[in-house]
C-alpha cells in the first residue's frame, strides 16, 4: 500500500523494512526501506519508452527521426539513472558506515553485476542486434560493479563526477577510438566474449552503444538523487525544475554550436571523405552507429539520440531526473488506480523487459504495428499487478535477489578488538 506521500507502507518487521543485505535498481526493484511509489512509476515510464523503441516505427515518412526513436534513447538514460537512485535509496541518505556494512553491500552489488551479464550474454544467443533490440543489462552489470567504489560518496561527490564523466568519457574515448578495435553491431553471446574479450571490454565499456564507461554519469547521477529526500515535495519540485533546465540547456549549447558557430559546415568540410555530406547531416539528426568513423572534435557538440556525447549524455540526464522528479509528484495527486498498476510493472521490470525481449523473437512479424506496442504495454500493467498479489517480487528478481541475499549474507563480521 501507498500512502498520501507516495510511499509504500511496510511493518517493522517486514523484509522490506529492515537495513537488507541488497540494493534496489530499475530492473531489480525491492528496497531496503519504504518504497517510493513515484520511483516505481518513473521505472514503468522507462519500460514503456524502450518497448516503444523496439517496436514503433524509427522513421516518418519524410525519413526524420519518430518520437519513439528519440523517446528509446530517453528511455535507455532514465533507465540507467535510476539504477543510480536505486542504489542510492538502498543505503539511505548517508554514505554506508562499517566495514561490514560496506563489504556486505559490495559484495551484493558484485552477485547483482555477474547475474545481469549472465542473463545479458544469455539472451544474446536469441535476440538479434539487428532484427530485435540491443540487450542492455552487459552495461548494467558493469555498472553496478564501477558502483562498489562509489557507495561511500555522498549527493555533492556524486554530481560532481557525473559532470566529470559526462565531459570526460566521451572526450577520451573520441580520442582512443582509432586505435580501439571497431565495435562489432551483434548481441555478444559466452563464445564472443571468449574469443575477444579485449575487444568486448572496449566496446562495452567505451565505443559501443551503451558504454559503461560514459554511461557511469547517469549512475552517479541517479545515486545522488537516491541520496536526497525524495520524499519530499519541494525537492521533487526543485528536482523537476533543474532536469528541466539542464536539458534545454544542454541542447540550447549543442544548436548554438552546430548551427550559430557552424559546426554543421565544419563537419561536413571535414567528414565528407569519411560519412558524405548527406551522412553528416544523418547524423546530426540520428546520431552515429558505434561503428561509423568520426575524425572531427565537432562529433562532440551534436546531441542526437545515442550520440554518446557530453551534451547528449548532459541533455537525456535531465530528461531523466525531470521525468523522475515528474513521476514523483504525480504519484502524489493521481489515482491510486492509475498509479498502482504503473508502479507493479516498475517493480518487476527486470522479468517484464525479458520477457517483452522473448516477445520480440517469438513474433518476429509484428515490428512496427502499433497494436503490438499497446499489446507489450497492457501486459505488463495486466500480469505485474495480478503476480504481486501471490509473490513479493517478478520471478527473475527473485532469483537475483536470493543469489546477492546468500552472498552478503556470507560476509564475516570483522574481529571484536
Amino acid at each position: 500500500m501507498y500512502d498520501r506521500a507516495g510511499t509504500r507502507r511496510t511493518g517493522p518487521g517486514h523484509p522490506a523494512a529492515r537495513s537488507a543485505e541488497g540494493v534496489e535498481d530499475p530492473l531489480l526493484a525491492r528496497p531496503a526501506g519504504p518504497r517510493l511509489a513515484g520511483v516505481d512509476v518513473a521505472r514503468a515510464v522507462a519500460l514503456v519508452m524502450i518497448v516503444g523503441a523496439h517496436l514503433l516505427l524509427f522513421s516518418t515518412d519524410d525519413g526524420e527521426p519518430t518520437s519513439a526513436y528519440v523517446r528509446g534513447s530517453e528511455g535507455a538514460a532514465l533507465f540507467a539513472m535510476l539504477a543510480g537512485v536505486g542504489v542510492g535509496l538502498a543505503h539511505g541518505r548517508r554514505p554506508a558506515a562499517g566495514a561490514r556494512a560496506w563489504a556486505a553491500a559490495a559484495v551484493a552489488l558484485t552477485v547483482r553485476a555477474v547475474a545481469l551479464v549472465a542473463l545479458g550474454l544469455a539472451l544474446g544467443h536469441v535476440v538479434d542486434y539487428e532484427e530485435h533490440a540491443v540487450v542492455v543489462l552487459m552495461t548494467f552489470g558493469l555498472l553496478f560493479l564501477l558502483a562498489v567504489p562509489l557507495l561511500r560518496l555522498g549527493p555533492p561527490a556524486l554530481a560532481a563526477l557525473a559532470v566529470v564523466l559526462a565531459v570526460g568519457v566521451p572526450v577520451l574515448t573520441h580520442l582512443l577510438r582509432p586505435v580501439l578495435p571497431t565495435p562489432q553491431l551483434v548481441n555478444p553471446t559466452v563464445a564472443d566474449l571468449a574469443a575477444e574479450p579485449w575487444a568486448w571490454l572496449a566496446q562495452l565499456t567505451l565505443t559501443g552503444i551503451y558504454p559503461a564507461l560514459a554511461w557511469a554519469a547517469y549512475l552517479c547521477a541517479g545515486m545522488a538523487l537516491g541520496r536526497l529526500d525524495l520524499s519530499s515535495t519541494q525537492r521533487s519540485a526543485q528536482l523537476l525544475l533543474g532536469g528541466i533546465a539542464l536539458a534545454l540547456l544542454a541542447s540550447l549549447a549543442s544548436w548554438l554550436l552546430v548551427t550559430g558557430f557552424g559546426g554543421a559546415d565544419r563537419l561536413a568540410a571535414a567528414e565528407s571523405r569519411l560519412v558524405g555530406t548527406d551522412g553528416v547531416q544523418d547524423a546530426l539528426a540520428w546520431g552515429l552507429s558505434p561503428a561509423d568513423p568520426r575524425g572531427s572534435l565537432w562529433w562532440l557538440a551534436i546531441d542526437a539520440p545515442h550520440s554518446g556525447t557530453p551534451l547528449d549524455l548532459l541533455r537525456t540526464t535531465g530528461v531523466a531526473v525531470a521525468v523522475t522528479a515528474g513521476c514523483l509528484l504525480l504519484a502524489r495527486v493521481l489515482p491510486a488506480v492509475v498509479v498502482r498498476p504503473l508502479a507493479a510493472a516498475g517493480s518487476l521490470t527486470l522479468t517484464l523487459y525479458t520477457l517483452h525481449l522473448l516477445a520480440l523473437t517469438w513474433f518476429p512479424d509484428a515490428w512496427g504495428e502499433p497494436l503490438t506496442f499497446v499489446a507489450h504495454v497492457a501486459a505488463g500493467l495486466v500480469l505485474a499487478p495480478l503476480w504481486l498479489r501471490v509473490a513479493r517480487r517478478g520471478p527473475v528478481e527473485s532469483v537475483v535477489r536470493g543469489l546477492e541475499t546468500a552472498a552478503a549474507r556470507a560476509v564475516p563480521s570483522p574481529p571484536r578488538s
